[in-house]
């Protein structure tokens, strides 16, 4: 209607077939699909609910091209990168540990790449963490594809042998 008001509902899909049911009164709506690993999260616009009609939406998505682990604790940067994936149709699954946990790296097999992009921003404490570090090395040594970046990394995990042996890094001063 034209009051301006936003009408939200939720539901969840059956684990087993995927198919989910929700009544929604007459307008417009954005479907926000929230999925398990290692689906990529979908948004689909502009689903149109009339009186005459019954909105049968058809969302559907295979397995996402990589992972995307956001360790950027202010938020600031997702957008640098799903903005730039989106333009090339690359999907990716967006996983936040400080929400989720720690990511099952086995998992990694069920992406279409052997790949994650690893950000954390301007995040000083916390940018890979010591168990991370761990299951980043078996991921590597598994043959995985790191992209690892962000503006403290070296500063906090410099000591580790992660950094030298695995990303091959060396601090060589805390400056800018």
């Amino acid at each position: 209607d034209d009051s301006g008001a936003v009408y939200f509902d939720s539901t969840v899909s059956d684990s087993v077939t995927g198919n989910f049911s929700i009544y929604l009164i007459d307008s417009v709506y954005r479907a926000v699909v929230k999925t398990r690993i290692p689906y990529p999260d979908l948004v689909v616009e502009d689903i149109y609910v009339t009186p005459d009609s019954i909105a049968v939406p058809s969302i559907g998505t295979g397995p996402a091209d990589m992972l995307l682990v956001n360790r950027d604790d202010e938020g600031r940067y997702a957008s640098y990168y799903t903005v730039c994936l989106d333009s090339m149709a690359v999907t990716y699954k967006v996983w936040t540990p400080v929400e989720q946990g720690l990511f099952p790296i086995s998992r990694m097999s069920e992406f279409n790449t052997n790949t994650i992009i690893w950000y954390t921003g301007r995040a000083v404490v916390n940018t890979i963490t010591a168990t991370e570090q761990e299951s980043l090395a078996l991921f590597l040594g598994a043959g995985g594809k790191l992209f690892l970046t962000g503006q403290n990394i070296g500063e906090e995990i410099s000591g580790t042998t992660f950094y030298s042996s695995w990303v091959h890094a060396l601090l060589v001063s805390d400056s800018i």
